[in-house]
């Protein structure tokens, strides 16, 4: 149980030391997960520490490699924002303010990642109400996740093709511009300026002629709303 105890010395198990020196047992810490494990190189990634509610009084700071930052909590989550770092992998190991400062016994890995940026999509326009697959084409795309956001809504998680390829699907929006930017844990969110047009579906009203040759090679006539130039 956790709490303070004595300790004192005998010699013949009768007699005992007065001296009331102490040892303070802490709880058992289970630590279940990190979210989300992976950030940009940059830092700034606010990392959830998935511990019992009992311990988080206890949790005082992570080291991310060889940098300490520390904890916080934050909507009733002990955070620890990542410090920046080069690419590639680190482990996490968390502080305790009532260990003597020492780590916890099961560190977690924490992946850094060059922030990803696209160059181009395809399409570059669709309907308002969504559902468009846009192939994106880029550097940096990462494996282990592809989210985008369209005008600042998160589409959701995207599919990952390859380090410089992936595809999502917008999500519905009004008529306009939306800026499309790229994160490949769902939380960090490139700042880029690329852009998806929004556009309504368009409409056909009468077609001329009506009846055309099955050899083909027959130049028809469209009448509606909506067209865009190409």
């Amino acid at each position: 149980m956790p709490g303070s105890v004595n300790v004192e010395m005998s010699n013949n198990g009768v007699d005992f030391t007065t001296s009331y020196n102490s040892v303070v047992y802490t709880p058992h810490v289970n630590v279940a997960s990190i979210s989300p494990s992976l950030g940009p190189v940059s830092g700034g990634t606010p990392v959830v520490i998935g511990v019992s509610s009992a311990a988080m009084a206890l949790l005082e700071s992570c080291q991310f490699g060889r940098d300490i930052v520390l904890a916080e909590a934050i909507d009733g989550e002990m955070v620890c924002f990542s410090p920046h770092h080069e690419a590639g992998e680190v482990e996490i190991s968390l502080i305790w303010s009532d260990m003597s400062g020492t780590r916890g016994t099961e560190p977690l890995m924490f992946k850094y990642f060059k922030m990803p940026r696209i160059s181009m999509l395809v399409p570059s326009s669709g309907p308002t109400n969504g559902g468009t697959t846009v192939e994106l084409y880029g550097d940096d795309f990462d494996a282990e996740g592809f989210y985008c956001r369209f005008g600042g809504l998160v589409a959701g998680r995207g599919l990952y093709v390859s380090s410089t390829s992936a595809r999502c699907v917008t999500p519905a929006m009004p008529v306009g511009i939306s800026y499309v930017e790229p994160s490949s844990n769902g939380e960090d969110f490139s700042a880029q300026q690329v852009q998806f047009e929004y556009t309504r579906m368009p409409l056909i009203s009468s077609i001329s002629p009506a009846f055309v040759s099955e050899k083909g090679g027959t130049n028809i006539t469209v009448v509606g709303s909506g067209f865009l130039s190409s």
